[in-house]
């Protein structure tokens, strides 16, 4: 392996000569072919060792034409799994699942920013704190404000949003479902936007935040 090497560097033995008798004319003095020889023994040194310490694709690809690593989050991650849940039909996970995937990766292609933060602040902004329910009471309908948790905040959120993307151009869910996400966050940054008439989603955020509070005394009798 080291015979090998060291032919090879031979080849680069013209480079190596006019390299050093350029120092050398720098210096005022002439390249003595024994530096020439050590420098193509460091040479040959450096590439046996790292043939042995990197493994043949490593060789075969250098790092520089390799493609730019994609910042995607795993697939554990606690809301990429409510959001396959969500939307999982007829029991068809694995479909959910690459619907998730490519959501990430259209986050991405539009954004150029890790998806996931994206992902969960759009999802944080759509969200509601409450809902209202009805029932009679003395012969009147009566509604009432019941405070939600954060896995029903985060469930409303998410079918508000898959509602909301239908009305978006794009052939697919995924296409359709990020630019949904990025429209409301990019709405989130920009002052003067009004996110009703960016998102319906947000829209239905703020009818039924607006109707709780229309019907916020009757939240205590409902205790």
């Amino acid at each position: 392996m080291f015979s090998s090497a060291r032919h090879a560097a031979l080849r680069t033995l013209p480079a190596a000569r006019r390299r050093l008798a350029t120092t050398a004319g720098a210096a005022g003095s002439s390249a003595t072919e024994g530096e020439i020889y050590s420098v193509i023994d460091s040479i040959a040194g450096f590439n046996a060792a790292s043939s042995l310490s990197s493994p043949p694709s490593a060789a075969r690809h250098p790092a520089s034409t390799q493609p730019a690593v994609i910042n995607i989050p795993p697939a554990e991650d606690p809301l990429l799994h409510y959001l396959t849940s969500c939307l999982q039909s007829y029991g068809h996970r694995q479909k959910a699942a690459r619907i998730t995937a490519r959501t990430l990766l259209h986050i991405h292609t539009l954004t150029r920013a890790p998806p996931l933060p994206i992902l969960r602040k759009a999802i944080e902004n759509i969200a509601p704190a409450v809902r209202c329910i009805s029932n009679k009471h003395a012969g009147k309908t009566v509604v009432y404000p019941i405070a939600l948790s954060e896995k029903q905040r985060t469930r409303i959120a998410i079918e508000w949003i898959l509602k909301a993307c239908d009305s978006r151009a794009g052939k697919d869910v995924e296409e359709r479902l990020a630019k949904e996400l990025v429209a409301i966050v990019e709405a989130m940054g920009k002052p003067g936007v009004k996110l009703d008439e960016v998102s319906a989603a947000y829209k239905k955020k703020e009818e039924v935040h607006k109707y709780a509070m229309m019907n916020r005394g009757n939240a205590l009798r409902s205790a």
